[in-house]
């Protein structure tokens, strides 16, 4: 397990196109209940379910792809399904 997660710290991916700390910008954010946070959390939950990293290094043309790790697909999965606008659904 532990060479799995070293892997995934090798990935190129900046740590800022991750998921996980673009979820941890998202919620940090003061305006989390408008339309276009919505627009946000379908887009970072798509990357959630997904069990890959598109990375493109320069263009389209040297995309290269990057298994996840059980451990964080496990993270990721849990993350999606605490989805943060369940609650409002029935508020209104």
């Amino acid at each position: 397990m532990k060479n799995l997660i070293q892997i995934f710290f090798l990935c190129p991916i900046s740590e800022e196109q991750k998921p996980i700390q673009q979820y941890i910008d998202w919620k940090q954010k003061k305006d989390f209940f408008s339309p276009i946070s919505w627009i946000i959390w379908k887009e970072l939950e798509s990357k959630f379910l997904t069990s890959y990293f598109l990375y493109e290094e320069a263009s389209w043309f040297d995309t290269q792809i990057w298994e996840k790790p059980l451990l964080i697909i496990r993270n990721d999965r849990l993350i999606q399904s605490q989805n943060p606008f369940f609650l409002t659904l029935f508020v209104f």
